[in-house]
């Protein structure tokens, strides 16, 4: 049977309503997209499913207010310096942009060669 059309026992998991409970599930489904690995074994393949299953199955850390907004604050800087890692350097935008117009190039040319064919037909 689905896990979705399980009632949902979410007083056990610590889970206040199914509310906080969606949120959750939405907040660690990004998480396991961008990485991080389900902390439950699962037979769905869905990054949904997983997160859903981590949440009912209890496997982390619910954090509530202040404590909350902290968790929050120091997972946006995380993402943030974890971004910065990964930008393309100048050099690298330089080159992709080169390319770009090449391209560009190319397919006006091929545009204008093909005008050059149906006008000689």
């Amino acid at each position: 049977m689905d896990i979705v059309s399980l009632p949902l026992e979410i007083e056990a998991s610590g889970i206040d309503s199914r509310y906080r409970l969606v949120v959750m599930a939405i907040q660690h489904a990004k998480h396991i997209a961008e990485g991080t690995k389900p902390q439950v074994d699962s037979p769905y393949r869905k990054v949904s499913m997983q997160a859903l299953c981590d949440v009912l199955y209890g496997k982390f850390d619910i954090l509530y207010g202040q404590e909350a907004k902290e968790a929050q604050r120091e997972e946006s800087r995380r993402r943030a310096a974890r971004w910065t890692q990964t930008r393309p350097s100048e050099r690298e935008l330089e080159i992709a942009e080169a390319i770009r117009r090449d391209i560009d190039n190319y397919r006006a040319m091929a545009v204008q060669q093909s005008d050059v064919v149906q006008d000689e037909s």
